[in-house]
């Protein structure tokens, strides 16, 4: 199974064929990121890292496999926590792992809240 990363939509819309390469491609036959990319993907864990420092959350054990980090994330979220960090979520063969998970006052099948997927970017200006 491979994971699917907030890079991987970022790249479809530029270019759709290096997405599918990239799940279903010839992986000996890949180019290896520029320097100027890595410093770039560098500077985004650096800028994580210190948002992560500021909040409160609750996170999967990271050395369980995928299919129980998923088990405990849903554990999580019927513990009703307001925010999951690096939750694991499986939908058929795909795996995504989200920066955060945050719980919403709203309806769902849960109760009177639901969670939405939140990313951590480093950017110019505040998005939502």
């Amino acid at each position: 199974m491979k994971t699917i990363k907030a890079t991987n939509f970022y790249e479809f819309v530029k270019c759709p064929r290096k997405v599918y390469l990239y799940f279903f491609g010839d992986r000996d036959k890949r180019l290896p990121y520029s320097e100027f990319m890595q410093e770039k993907f560098k500077e985004g864990r650096d800028f994580e890292e210190v948002v992560v420092k500021k909040l409160e959350f609750e996170q999967p054990n990271e050395e369980l496999s995928f299919e129980d980090a998923a088990k405990e994330t849903l554990k999580i979220i019927k513990n009703k926590e307001k925010l999951i960090y690096q939750g694991v979520l499986i939908v058929d063969n795909l795996i995504g792992i989200p920066d955060f998970i945050e719980k919403k006052t709203g309806k769902s099948d849960l109760g009177n809240y639901y969670y939405q997927i939140c990313d951590i970017k480093k950017g110019l200006s505040a998005k939502r």
